[in-house]
């Protein structure tokens, strides 16, 4: 009996190993294919889901992104809604409300950028304080990474995915502690193509 649980130990270490391996791989796999990346532009969904409401919050728009750290979220509906990410300040426009925020003096706000900017320049590793596994699927990578409890009060997981056929994120959602979740999904994605610096003045400073 004892022979067995032995066996059955060094098999699951050695799966553990090699399942270690395999997600580094994957993971060097899309980095390495996002090092050139410069921008993205594509159409995005995003689905916002409450634990104590039977329907989720739906809403669409365009993504604009470009290195380093630019992104652009601008709402087809919610319309005139707008997120936008550059440098240190995250500029917020919602339902007619605007509000700046620095990343430099809000922790939550700092993490925010770094997860948005990881994530899509395809090395979610930098994101600190993480535990992090990478996984092959049929047409994509999935990325899972647990958040430690010093910096889980607003986050608490990521869910990472990137197709195959580009390697950049296709889709991005964040759970918070309490279960709700914010899913991003990316389509008709536009790689490396120039992004106007226009694209990202703030139009409510």
């Amino acid at each position: 009996m004892k022979k067995i649980k032995v066996c059955v130990a060094l098999l699951l270490a050695t799966v553990a190993t090699v399942s270690a391996q395999n997600g580094r791989e994957i993971l060097d796999k899309i980095q390495k294919a996002n090092e050139s990346l410069t921008s993205i532009v594509c159409d995005f969904r995003q689905t916002t889901h409450f634990p104590f409401l039977e329907e989720d919050a739906q809403s669409n728009g365009k993504l604009y992104y470009r290195t380093p750290a630019r992104l652009l979220l601008e709402y087809e509906q919610p319309e005139g809604d707008w997120i936008l990410v550059r440098e240190d300040q995250i500029s917020i426009s919602m339902m007619d409300q605007y509000r700046k925020i620095s990343a430099k003096t809000v922790p939550a706000a700092k993490f925010l950028h770094t997860i948005f900017a990881s994530c899509l320049e395809g090395n979610p590793r930098r994101i600190d304080g993480i535990t992090i596994s990478a996984y092959e699927r049929a047409d994509y990578y999935e990325v899972l990474v647990s958040i430690g409890s010093e910096k889980a009060e607003n986050i608490k997981e990521l869910k990472v995915r990137y197709d195959k056929k580009d390697m950049a994120m296709s889709m991005l959602c964040m759970e918070d502690p309490d279960g709700e979740y914010t899913l991003y999904e990316l389509r008709g994605k536009k790689l490396n193509q120039p992004v106007a610096d226009d694209i990202f003045i703030d139009p409510g400073r």
